[in-house]
């Protein structure tokens, strides 16, 4: 029964793929957008490194496309772009043209504010006077012809006009394809993006559901018929971003003349969404080619955002499509993450939870076939299977899906496949950032597809994936959506500077209305000036929502008043900045990231102020009958490009502690992180003690979530160690520790106490040889010294006065007295 059952779920997921790969599919694309307005949610990923064109409008000024098969279409078409003029002429100003004057073979212009289609040189149809093409306005146009020889206008989306010319199809011809001007003259003046060319007539509801799209991706019809795409931006986000590189699969690359470089990155768009992820309620995958870059053979991490529908799916499989045969693999199987190396399943106790946005993470280390599961960048479970490389099979990679299980039904985003074994900190650190080529790791190959449209990878590894059954978002075409909790600043890792909580909480606690909190604490207590907040919260109904800001000194602001989204986006993922370009405007975007003004001005209402303490977030669902939820929020102080594992730790030194003043003497102290083998050193700190005994050390090569001892070690006490291990905050990468209000915070109880009111417990001073005891030899410096009348900064002076005597003297004997030394776990 087990084998007919696997040969029937292996059946079923194949049958997925091969029926998608059908020539006599209908258009999936159609069927995608048809299905929305029935789905209850879509979703989107994240903005990225956003470019258009500016074109002068002078002669010569246009993107040149060579000659190609491909783009010399003798049939069918639709050329669409968005396009912004600035001027209203009476000579016609070119936006797409195959050819030139008595050579056009097909085009698209604008003349007098109407658009004009061309077809064999003739102008085959113009848009109505009654629904003109505003200037220095963003509007989408599209032009068609089908096979009974109907030409139609779209503008925005919807049919303007048609005509129809029976039997007339474009000549074939050697021509140059043209983007913003008609040959070498008659040139654009204003701006432009994404450029389409297809060897199809598209629907209507296509031309809806996909003009928001820069699309770069192939696969299933009709994006087998996308010749030429340009969205006038690289796929990798490094480098040149402005480029006129085609992200059709057919290559036909263009060639800039006299075209400037608009740069919309990290501003909302009101036009189009450069981010998007994958959603399917039925299968399908995306297949990618084999390549060196996607198959590891001694390290392997995947990871992967998913917002399941089921408890039941795959979700990375790289292996045989004839037998269900993982080189490697990731899958979720009663709601518990599994993966596969080498066809050898690995089960974990880590539950995915339905109905929310979750990361998921696996590595595995072939020399000790160790192998670690992570959620939402918490560690899960581990262990170790026979050690053996993962075998480099010459097959796909596909995703969502594993061969062999159920089909995956939700939202999928983000998949990274790297060649190292990650550890806690380096998946953490990037869990809330959307990676290019710009700002992954370059010390060891990490291919990422960001489905922003595109089955591209976005960094300079790996090879374009195909759509087969499958299909992206579409992401504000209709129904509410699901956007993974992504950010995606152009060229930046944002969670260098932010410090995070991964709240995780349902909004509204209960019903479908009412107030949630949560509470970030921050150690840093440098004046702030300025501040930034990153919130990534997924609701139907953003405009019911209110966000307030309450600093640690009570100074609160509303910033965030029931702005809405110009589609059913219906999310809160951006960065609030005081100083960015965009403002909250209601109808305008159609999303708010990746970074935009807050209503208030946090950087005068919070300038000055002391950050340490806790900062509260209030969301306020003041209308009832929606939810969501919130993934995370954060802040960033000071336009801070670090978070350092910072520790703040309170203790006093016996000798420098004046229990008269309850003030300490300040001193420098140094602070080891130990791994609990007791041996291993992974860091170490100086700093300077306040009066209070309070130090905040930095550390740079600490992990989060990982347990530590900490270890005193100054310049003539006792090396002194933490009785519990600490570890830092996942997020946030801080902590905090306490020796001097209990003897037991010393491991064995190795601290005296040298206060009564309050109750205060110090290292012991005297180990002026630093040996781990305080004995004669250390007696006999001090005593040396003292006859000498030695001053200054000197070990022997016990009490911080800068002069040794016999106060100093005093100190040691009686510690020497009680045998006292090191004690260590």
């Amino acid at each position: 029964m087990r084998n007919s059952n696997l040969a029937r779920d292996l059946s079923r997921s194949l049958s997925v793929i091969a029926n998608a790969m059908r020539s006599k599919l209908l258009l999936i694309i159609v069927c995608a957008v048809l299905v929305v307005p029935f789905c209850s949610e879509i979703s989107q990923a994240q903005l990225s490194w956003n470019q258009a064109g500016g074109f002068p409008g002078t002669s010569g000024s246009h993107i040149a496309v060579p000659n190609s098969p491909t783009v010399n279409i003798t049939g069918t078409f639709t050329l669409e772009a968005w396009i912004n003029p600035f001027i209203t002429t009476t000579v016609p100003m070119g936006i797409i043209s195959k050819g030139s004057g008595t050579s056009t073979k097909y085009a698209m212009r604008v003349n007098n504010n109407r658009l004009l289609v061309f077809c064999n040189t003739s102008q085959r149809l113009i848009s109505r006077a009654s629904n003109p093409i505003p200037l220095s306005t963003w509007t989408h146009v599209a032009a068609t012809l089908d096979t009974s020889g109907v030409f139609r206008i779209y503008i925005n989306g919807a049919l303007d006009t048609s005509s129809t010319f029976a039997g007339l199809f474009p000549n074939s011809g050697t021509d140059t394809l043209f983007i913003g001007s008609s040959g070498t003259s008659s040139s654009l003046n204003g701006m432009m993006d994404n450029a389409r060319v297809w060897n199809t007539a598209l629907p209507q509801i296509t031309i809806l559901g996909l003009m928001q799209s820069p699309l770069a991706a192939g696969g299933d019809s009709p994006l087998n018929r996308l010749v030429l795409s340009i969205p006038f931006q690289n796929n990798t986000g490094t480098g040149s971003l402005f480029s006129a590189m085609d992200h059709s699969r057919y290559g036909n690359n263009g060639l800039i003349r006299n075209v400037s470089a608009i740069d919309q990155s990290n501003n909302p768009s009101h036009i189009q969404q450069i981010s998007d992820c994958l959603f399917t309620s039925s299968g399908g995958a995306i297949t990618v080619p084999d390549d060196a870059s996607l198959s590891p053979t001694t390290q392997l991490t995947i990871e992967c955002w998913v917002f399941p529908k089921t408890d039941n799916y795959g979700l990375v499989y790289k292996g045989s499509l004839i037998s269900a045969n993982a080189n490697y693999g990731l899958k979720v199987s009663s709601g518990k993450l599994q993966a596969s190396i080498n066809n050898v399943t690995i089960s974990s106790n880590d539950s995915v939870k339905k109905e929310r946005w979750s990361h998921v993470a696996f590595t595995y280390f072939a020399p000790t076939g160790g192998y670690e599961f992570f959620i939402n960048g918490r560690k899960g479970s581990t262990g170790n299977i026979a050690p053996a490389n993962i075998t480099d099979g010459a097959d796909s990679l596909l995703f969502p899906i594993f061969v062999g299980s159920s089909n995956f039904s939700g939202f999928f985003d983000e998949l990274r496949i790297s060649k190292t074994k990650k550890t806690i900190g380096e998946i953490n650190s990037t869990m809330f950032t959307s990676l290019n080529e710009s700002n992954d790791n370059d010390s060891y190959t990490t291919v990422v597809y960001n489905l922003d449209g595109s089955t591209l990878p976005s960094t300079s590894d790996g090879t374009r994936g195909n759509l087969r059954g499958i299909m992206f978002a579409l992401t504000g075409f209709s129904g509410a959506t699901r956007q993974s909790p992504l950010s995606g600043l152009a060229q930046t890792n944002f969670q260098d500077g932010f410090l995070i909580n991964a709240a995780n909480k349902r909004v509204p606690s209960t019903g479908t209305s009412g107030i949630v909190r949560d509470t970030l604490e921050i150690l840093s207590a440098d004046a702030l000036s300025d501040l930034d907040l990153f919130i990534a919260m997924n609701h139907s109904a953003e405009s019911n929502i209110v966000l307030t800001l309450k600093s640690p000194v009570g100074t609160s602001v509303d910033f965030f008043l029931n702005t809405s989204l110009s589609t059913n986006a219906s999310n809160l993922i951006t960065i609030f900045d005081s100083d960015a370009d965009s403002s909250l405007v209601s109808g305008r975007y159609l999303h708010f990231g990746p970074r935009i003004k807050p209503d208030v001005d946090f950087d005068a209402a919070f300038s000055g102020i002391n950050p340490k303490g806790k900062w509260v977030l209030t969301i306020n669902d003041a209308v009832s009958s929606d939810t969501g939820f919130i993934s995370a929020w954060g802040l960033r102080l000071n336009n801070s490009t670090s978070t350092p594992f910072r520790l703040e730790c309170s203790s006093l030194i016996e000798g420098m502690y004046n229990p008269a003043t309850n003030l300490l003497t300040g001193d420098t102290m140094t602070y080891y992180l130990k791994q609990t083998d007791g041996v291993t050193v992974v860091d170490s700190a100086k700093v300077v003690l306040n009066s209070s005994g309070t130090a905040q050390p930095l550390f740079t090569k600490a992990q989060p979530m990982t347990s530590y001892f900490l270890v005193l070690k100054h310049r003539n006490s006792l090396e002194t160690w933490s009785s519990a291990v600490i570890s830092f905050s996942q997020l946030t990468n801080q902590s905090s520790y306490n020796f001097a209000d209990g003897a037991s915070k010393a491991f064995g109880n190795n601290m005296k106490q040298v206060d009564s009111s309050p109750v205060r417990f110090a290292i012991y001073s005297g180990d002026v040889n630093r040996d781990g005891t305080v004995d004669a030899t250390d007696l006999s410096t001090i005593d040396n010294d003292a006859a000498n009348f030695l001053g200054g900064y000197v070990l022997s002076d016990l009490t911080g006065d800068n002069f040794v005597d016999g106060t100093d003297f005093l100190i040691a004997d009686n510690n020497a007295a009680n045998f006292v030394s090191v004690i260590r776990p």
